[in-house]
């Protein structure tokens, strides 16, 4: 977990070392080109036309007949100046006559990532492989998809988007300081799509995504779903708010591993959230590797974090809160207690001043030369003198594997036809995305949003699904944003919440897979009775 910031408050740019999705260790994933005009014949290279294939498959215990359209949706603006393509894979089953299937748009998160993770990995009817020995394996070659019998398109058609600057996304027109460099046929550059790159923009842009693709596809009489991953539950957070404001009412939104509130997770200066957040995590991560006393080891490992989540929320905040008025006597036992629950050294929370230690996943196993996962604490790898966090032992089951078969799908079974690169996690977003507008203070973040919707309409549903050993999104730290939203008490029963044996991707873990698709399955059936 990096959680070390430096945040400009109020700027346009929040440059962050903590990233909340799979954007470390992709840099091979993104493209740039030359400035310049493409000649007719390299453009058609470059262009998308828009193409479906009917396949079949097991789904829900039978064979089921389903379309796969993958293609461009143009976005534009206030003048019908096209400014934007924004690429999406949809699965659509033909309903019985008379019903309306209902709709769930899907997005990753970065903010960069394209949306391969959950298509690929968690959600769609075909996906790669399970993965050997619990998702902790190395995946077997060949990287090819295959039935996904429990996906949730036996309840709902799936629409996979990828954010302008991923996948086959390209903003469109030209720059005034950048002519001829911003054509959606070439690929990947940096200033072509920076217009785009915000927390607001965004989520203004993917709401009109929706409705243009509801228009398209001839589905507003559809009920609509949001599922977002990682920053994706930023956007499955904020999209019910901006799809109100252009007409379009949510029937729910799922967040998996989300970030929707950044001053739970980030580690500042002053805040103590995150290190508060952290602990139950880190916690379940020594329980797994057996590392604590015999006492902690015997109980369950959701007891375990329960009892922590409950330490950490009233003694710890409570010292961390008296700081340098904190005596000394009780300074050393919260010292010893944090080394308890963690397994580290009392000496790593003694020179921080109880602060919990950012680089915990270079910690806990340095003894065994072994570094964990931040985005799944269960793996580990071989620890170096010169790390990069390229080496997080997570990489191996989800870069190449979903990308290799994505685009063995997407250009083989479906039919795209094109050149241009499938950016799966653009490295260039990051630094230059505008996570706050000018005139906004404090850390980013769509909690606020999502509690208007809720007060609003006293029926829209919320599913959390949360990874027990995620570092890079703590299962607490967005619980804690949920509960200290502004809405009525008896609206916290239109949440539901599911905690699965796995990392921030915990379909990586083929159990936690088939559970995830289910648990979405029943949660979207019983939100449209």
């Amino acid at each position: 977990m990096r959680v070390l910031t430096n945040l400009g408050i109020g700027k346009k740019v929040i440059s962050f070392a903590f990233i909340a999705t799979l954007v470390i260790a992709l840099a091979g994933w993104a493209w740039a080109d030359e400035a310049g005009e493409l000649q007719d014949n390299e453009k058609s290279r470059f262009a998308i036309e828009t193409v479906g294939v009917e396949l079949s498959g097991s789904l829900g215990g039978e064979t089921v007949t389903y379309t796969v359209t993958a293609g461009l949706t143009p976005i534009l603006d206030a003048e019908g100046t096209e400014r934007a393509q924004i690429f999406s894979t949809a699965y659509t089953i033909k309903p019985v006559q008379g019903e309306h299937r209902p709709v769930a748009f899907v997005f990753n998160g970065g903010p960069g990532a394209s949306s391969v993770f959950l298509h690929m990995g968690g959600l769609a009817p075909k996906t790669v492989p399970a993965i050997p020995n619990a998702g902790l394996g190395e995946p077997i070659h060949p990287y090819r998809v295959t039935d996904n019998p429990y996906s949730p398109l036996t309840v709902a058609d799936l629409v996979f988007v990828d954010p302008v600057g991923t996948g086959f996304s390209r903003s469109v027109g030209q720059k005034e300081d950048n002519p001829g460099e911003n054509s959606p046929l070439s690929p990947y550059t940096l200033e072509a799509n920076t217009d785009f790159w915000g927390t607001e923009r965004d989520l203004a842009i993917l709401a009109e995504f929706i409705r243009t693709w509801l228009t398209e596809n001839d589905r507003w009489s559809s009920r609509i779903f949001i599922i977002g991953e990682s920053y994706g539950g930023l956007r499955a957070a904020g999209l019910p708010s901006n799809l109100s404001e252009i007409g379009i009412a949510t029937t729910g939104t799922a967040m998996i591993s989300p970030a929707i509130d950044y001053s739970y997770i980030v580690q500042t200066d002053v805040g103590i959230e995150s290190d508060i957040n952290v602990v139950p995590t880190a916690a379940a991560i020594a329980h797994y590797h057996g590392l604590l006393s015999e006492d902690l080891q015997k109980m369950p490992v959701h007891e375990l974090t329960d009892m922590v989540w409950k330490w950490a929320r009233t003694e710890y905040r409570q010292a961390m809160l008296e700081g340098n008025r904190l005596n000394e006597e009780r300074f050393q036992a919260m010292a010893q207690e944090l080394s308890r629950l963690t397994s580290l050294p009392e000496v790593e929370f003694i020179s921080s001043r109880l602060r919990f230690p950012h680089n915990f996943d270079f910690l806990i196993l340095r003894g065994d030369r072994l570094i964990v996962s931040s985005y799944d604490g269960r793996m580990t790898a071989p620890a170096a003198n010169w790390m990069s966090r390229m080496e997080d032992p997570s990489n191996r089951v989800a870069n190449e594997y979903y990308y290799t078969a994505l685009m063995d799908f997407l250009l083989g079974t479906v039919g795209v036809n094109t050149l241009r690169p499938y950016v799966a996690v653009g490295n260039t977003v990051l630094p230059n995305w505008e996570f706050l507008d000018e005139e906004q203070m404090g850390m980013p973040g769509t909690a606020l949003k999502l509690a208007t919707q809720m007060r609003r309409f006293p029926s829209l549903k919320v599913f959390l699904a949360m990874g027990r050993y995620d570092l890079v999104c703590p299962p607490e730290s967005v619980q804690a944003a949920l509960d200290t939203m502004d809405i009525p008490r008896d609206r916290l029963a239109n949440i539901e919440t599911r905690m699965y044996d796995g990392g921030h991707m915990m379909y990586t873990n083929p159990e936690e897979a088939r559970k995830l698709c289910l648990d979405l399955s029943a949660w979207i059936t019983a939100t449209i009775k």
